[in-house]
């Protein structure tokens, strides 16, 4: 075999020791082996899986004062709260008018048109104080009847379940609805967190100012004693003072927060 000498390039046989063109030892000649180069292979990057995205939802905003003057607030849910006992007497009137008109027909007696009369403005003095304290309300900053709403979507939703548990309807009408009654309740509970704010803010300022006229109160009660306020003074602050507290015990029973 032929190789090349290292020293001057010219071809020698593979069993030489010397070259026989520029005498050099060839055993002299430290070969060197150089490994050839390889091309570098691109680095091989192992994606990461995908991350599904979560579902994104608008963020609440949430209130850190009330958006209309506070006693403005606490007179619109006392005007609520009024004109709901009003609408209880109200009923209450009916009924007892009905009963009233079913004894009378079971004795078999007359019923005069002034008792008739008399029964008719009875009940027409409650509507028209009703009436009055509904002229007063105002819009509050969230949509009002969310509760009764929520409840009335949760019936629905039992309902459908029992209906469906008895094979009335089929699996594609029950999963229908149920969508649809689902995607109602979570609305009305997105609009439900607005009036929660609301009235979280109004209860606590409502407890403070409760604290504070309890405290009145003992006040009032020990200058009495001291007589440091004769009983005429005592009794007219005593009166101005409970009924601010009787109102604010109202409103904070009908908080839901």
């Amino acid at each position: 075999m032929v190789r090349t000498c290292p020293f001057c390039n010219r071809n020698v046989m593979e069993k030489d020791k010397w070259c026989p063109w520029c005498g050099k030892k060839l055993s002299d000649q430290v070969e060197t082996t150089v490994n050839p180069i390889k091309a570098q292979e691109p680095a091989v990057t192992t994606p990461e899986p995908a991350q599904s995205a979560s579902p994104t939802t608008s963020p609440v905003p949430t209130m850190t004062e009330l958006p209309m003057p506070e006693n403005q607030a606490i007179e619109q849910y006392l005007l609520r709260a009024r004109i709901e006992k009003m609408n209880e007497k109200l009923k209450e009137a009916k009924e007892k008018i009905n009963q009233y008109l079913t004894k009378i027909e079971a004795q078999g007696a007359t019923i005069s048109d002034d008792d008739i009369q008399e029964l008719k403005v009875l009940v027409q003095k409650i509507k028209t104080k009703r009436d009055e304290l509904v002229r007063k309300k105002i819009d509050l900053p969230f949509e009002e009847n969310l509760l009764q709403k929520r409840q009335e979507i949760e019936g629905k939703l039992r309902k459908v379940q029992n209906t469906f548990m008895t094979q009335k309807i089929s699996e594609v009408a029950f999963n229908k609805l149920k969508e649809e009654y689902e995607s109602e309740l979570n609305q009305i509970k997105a609009k439900m967190t607005q009036q929660n704010h609301f009235e979280q803010i109004l209860k606590t300022k409502l407890e403070k100012r409760q604290k504070i006229l309890e405290e009145e109160l003992e006040v009032l009660k020990a200058k009495l004693e001291i007589q440091e306020l004769t009983e005429e003074s005592y009794q007219e602050r005593l009166k101005t003072t409970q009924k601010e507290l009787d109102d604010i015990k109202l409103v904070l029973s009908k908080l839901i927060a």
